[in-house]
C-alpha cells in the first residue's frame, strides 16, 4: 500500500476549519490518499480562505472552492461520482452559492477564533 507521505500530497490547516473540511470530503468522495497536518497557518500564504494550504505535485492552492474544483478535475478517471456540477448554468450558481456562503462563514469563523484563549491558557487556568 502507497503511504499519502509517499504521494507528495497535502492538507495543511485547522482541523476544524470549514474550509479544511471542505476539502478533507472532497479528497475522501473521490478516495485519495493525503497527508493532513493541522496546523494555524492563518496569515503565512495568501487567498480567501488562507487558514488552508493544499499542496499537490508542486502546485500550492489556497482557495478551498479551487482546491475543490482541482481535485474535482485532476481524478476525474476514479470510479467515483463528480463532485461539482457538469451544467454550466448550475456550475455558475453553485459558485455564486459558495462564494456567498464562504465569505459569511469565514467572517463568523474568524470572529469564533478570535476569541477563543490560546492552548497554554487554557491548561494553566484548568479549562477544558
Amino acid at each position: 500500500m502507497i503511504k499519502a507521505t509517499e504521494l507528495g500530497m497535502k492538507v495543511i490547516g485547522r482541523g476544524g476549519s470549514p474550509f479544511v473540511i471542505r476539502i478533507r470530503i472532497a479528497l475522501n468522495i473521490k478516495g485519495v490518499l493525503y497527508e493532513f497536518l493541522d496546523e494555524d497557518i492563518r496569515g503565512n500564504k495568501g487567498g480567501d480562505s488562507s487558514d488552508v494550504l493544499f499542496i499537490h505535485a508542486g502546485n500550492e492552492i489556497t482557495e478551498s472552492y479551487k482546491i475543490v474544483q482541482y481535485i474535482d478535475e485532476t481524478w476525474t478517471n476514479v470510479d467515483k461520482p463528480s463532485i461539482l456540477p457538469t451544467d454550466m448554468y448550475d456550475s455558475i450558481v453553485q459558485t455564486l452559492w459558495v462564494k456567498f456562503i464562504d465569505d459569511k462563514t469565514y467572517t463568523v469563523y474568524d470572529n469564533y477564533t478570535q476569541t477563543l484563549p490560546k492552548t497554554k491558557d487554557v491548561k494553566r487556568s484548568g479549562l477544558r
